[in-house]
């Protein structure tokens, strides 16, 4: 996850259907090196993430959950 650029993080979002938060993940410049050093609680109030969403992306980066 850490090498992941800023593309594959939006490809990622994509796949997890949250490209709602696509844009304002490339206006942070948020890559896998800042993707991975961010906690739940950081997706929500610094990126403005809903709770479900950020569960499901850190569910992501930590597990490679995807729901089915």
């Amino acid at each position: 996850m850490e090498d992941l650029t800023i593309n594959e993080i939006g490809d990622i979002l994509r796949l997890l259907k949250l490209e709602e938060y696509v844009e304002i993940f490339k206006e942070n410049h948020v890559d896998g090196a800042i993707l991975t050093s961010l906690e739940r609680d950081d997706l929500v109030n610094e990126l403005g993430m809903k709770k479900l969403p950020a569960t499901r992306l850190f569910m992501y980066m930590t597990a490679s959950h995807i729901s089915k």
